[in-house]
């Protein structure tokens, strides 16, 4: 009897925190997609040298090809792991108008994609 008593009394600590570690993870998932999004109209050449974005221009892409609409798709596979960060799986990819090497499209799967600032 007494166990029952000490589970339902410690439920509403371990839900809220559940919940409270929860909440910090959406937020810093939200900030990486803002932070891709930062890429939309920008040059691959300007995301090298920008303050707040050179993490995604100086990284080498795991898969480039040609689309059929004729833009350029770069993959980063293991988007973190490649800079030797354990976060887990997050892919990136990126789309550029292959006349001017602009950003027209921009993405991330999995659940290491979030930053951590």
């Amino acid at each position: 009897m007494t166990t029952i008593k000490t589970i339902v009394w410690h439920a509403p600590i371990i839900l809220w925190s559940l919940v409270a570690c929860a909440l910090p993870m959406h937020e810093m998932q939200e900030a990486f997609k803002e932070s891709l999004q930062n890429t939309m109209g920008r040059t691959l050449e300007s995301l090298k040298y920008h303050p707040g974005l050179a993490f995604i221009g100086n990284r080498e892409p795991s898969e480039v090809r040609r689309l059929g609409n004729g833009n350029i798709l770069q993959v980063y596979r293991d988007y973190w792991g490649q800079i030797g960060i354990d976060r887990g799986m997050c892919r990136v990819v990126l789309e550029f108008d292959s006349n001017i090497m602009t950003v027209v499209k921009v993405y991330a799967e999995g659940p290491g994609c979030y930053a951590a600032y």
